[in-house]
């Protein structure tokens, strides 16, 4: 009987062997990109890792296998406040209150199909630019999941 347990667990950055193991998949899926990241200040992103996706504001996970070897990441950061879905929370005495952003934002090639489709299968949709960029054709997808976790 196959088992329903997942072949890999993730994990937060918190460590230097995860910051290093995260360095080495950045650097793996730019070179497969094949694409110069320099206008994205990416030599510095990796010096500087987690940066900007350091807790509590970001976020920075790891995809380990069931063997204890890295294979995937996901880099999480806040976006400016003007550019993101906000919802207001009352704590349960009404005196305080809490705005949060909802919303995730990516941006993708046209050469990645597959991506692509799985992206909107799960309720991305297409999005204004979010940042420029000098590589043509590039697709901004955003999930709003203040609308996407509304029971109404």
């Amino acid at each position: 009987m196959a088992s329903n347990s997942p072949t890999f667990r993730i994990t937060p950055a918190r460590t230097a062997d995860h910051i290093e193991a995260a360095k080495v998949l950045f650097k793996s899926y730019a070179e497969w990109l094949g694409i110069d990241l320099t206008f994205q200040g990416f030599a510095s992103e990796l010096q500087s890792l987690p940066g900007q996706y350091a807790a509590p504001q970001g976020e920075l996970l790891l995809a380990y296998s069931a063997e204890d070897v890295p294979i995937g990441c996901v880099a999480v950061r806040p976006l400016k406040k003007s550019s993101s879905a906000e919802r207001q929370d009352l704590s349960d005495d009404g005196k305080h209150c809490e705005m949060k952003r909802l919303e995730l934002r990516l941006d993708t090639l046209p050469w990645m199909a597959g991506a692509i489709q799985l992206y909107k299968r799960v309720g991305f949709v297409e999005i204004a630019p979010y940042y420029e960029t000098p590589l043509e054709g590039t697709l901004f997808l955003g999930l709003d999941l203040a609308r996407s976790t509304d029971p109404t």
